[in-house]
């Protein structure tokens, strides 16, 4: 790769690599899009719970813990080689984060969103 030659591949596959950037590029503005609009129906009481929100917001913070850990244990050198490891750990535990955080909100009633509404 070092050897100033250009990578290899079929037409597919550079394809493949592009569609992945793109895809990779609205993936995340479609899930920033769907945190805000969560979090704005949550604001003025449509939604109950921001939990895309919530979920979004761990994914991110599970993320960047998971690739801090790895880049400290297995070294800058082999840390893409635990993409999809990553994925399943940032999946996994920005589910577990969410739900840990809807029971504190349940337990502490510390969050503004256990102040019911009076009905109409």
């Amino acid at each position: 790769m070092g050897n100033g030659q250009p990578l290899v591949g079929t037409r597919f596959t550079r394809g493949l690599a592009i569609a992945g950037i793109v895809i990779g590029i609205a993936g995340i503005i479609a899930l920033g899009l769907l945190a805000w609009w969560n979090y704005d129906g949550w604001k003025k009481g449509r939604d109950r719970y921001p939990f895309i929100s919530w979920y979004v917001a761990w994914l991110g913070i599970v993320g960047v813990l998971h690739f801090t850990i790895t880049l400290i244990v297995v070294g800058p050198h082999r840390v893409w080689n635990y993409g999809g490891v990553g994925t399943a750990v940032m999946v996994v535990g920005a589910f577990l984060a969410t739900d840990a955080t809807w029971y504190y909100d349940q337990v502490r009633a510390e969050f503004p969103t256990l102040k019911t509404r009076k009905a109409a």
